[in-house]
């Protein structure tokens, strides 16, 4: 069993998530399986059996909230355990969680929205035009060419997340404050597939220090691949 220790600052509130890369290519092994703790309480755990000869990157392995321990602000140990290590490959990519109020920011990396943790309709900073749908999936997707997301934020730079569906490719924008928008690809996936979830949809950089707006836009063909968002 491989453990994974550090500490981190939370909220009372504490949304907490865990994320890693599943590999399912190595050779003769198996999909890992994930456990964690936050001061010593075991949290939910996901140990969904994806496909074996991929890597499945930013997969949710632990999730806690409120009810779970570490629910005071301040320092907290989360241990991270793949039991059937060395069996499994597992890649730790980052763990997302809610800050301290008012918090002194140094280059961190901040994620708006995650409705695996939250609902998204609790982040005041993102808007939806009419024609925004919740899915399955836990993204917000539309079809509806001209449609709208809209998002502020106080930072630098911006990347977009979101699923791909179909075979079919298509198109959207994005329009950072009043520059010009910008048509980006809605990615076809392998015919092999029917979907591939949160891939790097866009990245926006060099952005002046201070608040911006952003505003994405599905401007492609409604028979062809929706825009969804991870939100």
């Amino acid at each position: 069993m491989m453990t994974m220790k550090g500490v981190l600052q939370c909220v009372r509130s504490s949304y907490l998530g865990v994320y890693g890369t599943q590999d399912g290519i190595f050779s003769n092994g198996q999909l890992p399986f994930i456990s964690c703790t936050l001061d010593g309480v075991p949290t939910w755990s996901f140990d969904d059996a994806y496909p074996t000869g991929l890597a499945n990157s930013n997969m949710l392995a632990c999730r806690a909230d409120s009810r779970i321990g570490g629910s005071s602000p301040g320092e907290h140990e989360l241990l991270i355990n793949v039991t059937n290590y060395p069996n499994s490959d597992w890649y730790f990519d980052y763990i997302t969680y809610e800050s301290l109020n008012n918090p002194a920011f140094n280059g961190e990396v901040l994620q708006a929205g995650n409705a695996e943790l939250i609902d998204a309709s609790n982040y005041s900073m993102i808007t939806f035009d009419a024609g925004w749908t919740d899915t399955r999936n836990g993204t917000t997707a539309t079809n509806i060419p001209g449609s709208k997301a809209i998002l502020k934020f106080n930072g630098t730079s911006l990347s977009l997340y979101g699923d791909t569906s179909g075979n079919v490719s298509n198109t959207a924008s994005y329009q950072v404050d009043n520059e010009e928008p910008v048509v980006f690809q809605l990615p076809a996936v392998p015919p092999d597939l029917t979907s591939l979830a949160k891939q790097l949809l866009f990245t926006t950089s060099n952005l002046s220090v201070g608040e911006h707006t952003v505003s994405v836009a599905f401007n492609g063909s409604q028979s062809a691949m929706p825009l969804h968002l991870v939100t």
